[in-house]
């Protein structure tokens, strides 16, 4: 499952689409290093992006497609993250191969990544070296928020979620993911599949450490989003939910609650389409010698499963799901 960030769109806006890249096709030549990533503690392997721009006085579109002009060569580039004790934990190569095609090359992409756990109640320092470059960034990591009550009844027009933020969490969003068993009639053969959607997202201002604060949302939505992903297929039959192995339950709606830094909020604000009002608008970034963003997030999860009235609804939609 692909988690999604901020606004649900940004995680594309970072990974997806994070090739920004702005150049003078005569200009003369300079190195500028770009990157993008979000540090979070409770992933198992952390990735960030550093590629190159680049300018040319031939085709850009097709010079974009060669990955070769947007990588710095291997053994002129090293990273590490510096925790506040001088710690220093070195990204490693890796390379991804399901990138969307678009402008830039596909579906390969090389990523910077560190399977070493990051601490919870850290500042870390990245120090990237080129032959020409040395590029820095400062992040803190964001404390997860607490979860105090969450309700989720998607036969319900209003559902509220009451948290606990810290003074670096200002931003919330709240993601679902519903699950469900698909069991083809002729095979017998049955798949866990799942869809996520937003559920809401919020940022709050000036937030004291501690401070509860209540996030509100439209739990209906769960029907729009189950008739955008579920088609009816009278060739299987589905059920609500699957058995997990480690938690010895059902699970049928996984709540995601997630927190994310500053950088990212302002870098996602920077990066919208202005009105037309302001030319120009510089994208933010806190990358000292150069460009783009590096930010934090934490995740805290809970699971519902649906009421008996729900339940009713799901087996009148014609999608064939039965009682599990």
């Amino acid at each position: 499952m692909k988690n999604k960030i901020l606004l649900l769109s940004l995680l594309g806006l970072l990974f997806i689409s994070s090739c920004k890249e702005e150049f003078q096709v005569h200009a003369d030549y300079k190195e500028v290093c770009q990157v993008i990533g979000i540090l979070d503690p409770d992933s198992e392997t952390n990735y960030l992006k550093i590629t190159k721009a680049f300018s040319s006085n031939g085709d850009v579109g097709e010079m974009a497609k060669v990955a070769d002009s947007s990588y710095f060569p291997y053994n002129e580039l090293t990273a590490y993250l510096i925790d506040s004790r001088g710690k220093r934990i070195k990204l490693d190569t890796t390379t991804i191969t399901d990138k969307e095609k678009g402008f830039f090359y596909a579906p390969k992409q090389r990523l910077y990544c560190t399977k070493e756990k990051l601490e919870k109640n850290e500042v870390y320092t990245l120090d990237i070296k080129t032959k020409t470059l040395n590029v820095k960034s400062l992040v803190e990591m964001v404390k997860p928020v607490s979860i105090h009550r969450l309700t989720y009844r998607p036969e319900a027009n209003k559902g509220k979620a009451r948290l606990s933020l810290n003074s670096n969490t200002p931003i919330v969003n709240v993601e679902a993911i519903y699950y469900y068993r698909e069991t083809n009639n002729k095979t017998k053969r049955t798949t866990v599949k799942s869809f996520s959607y937003e559920v809401s997202s919020k940022r709050f201002s000036n937030v004291d450490e501690g401070a509860q604060v209540i996030v509100e949302y439209n739990p209906n939505q769960f029907w729009q989003q189950l008739k955008s992903n579920v088609k009816p297929n009278p060739l299987v039959i589905r059920q609500s939910g699957y058995r997990d192995a480690e938690e010895e339950r059902i699970i049928e709606i996984r709540i995601k609650v997630t927190a994310f830094d500053e950088n990212i909020y302002y870098y996602h604000l920077s990066a919208q389409d202005d009105d037309g009002l302001i030319q120009d608008r510089p994208t933010y970034t806190n990358i000292k010698n150069g460009q783009g963003i590096l930010g934090a997030r934490s995740t805290k999860g809970i699971t519902k499963r649906l009421s008996k009235d729900a339940k009713e609804i799901l087996f009148s939609q014609g999608l064939q799901f039965i009682e599990y």
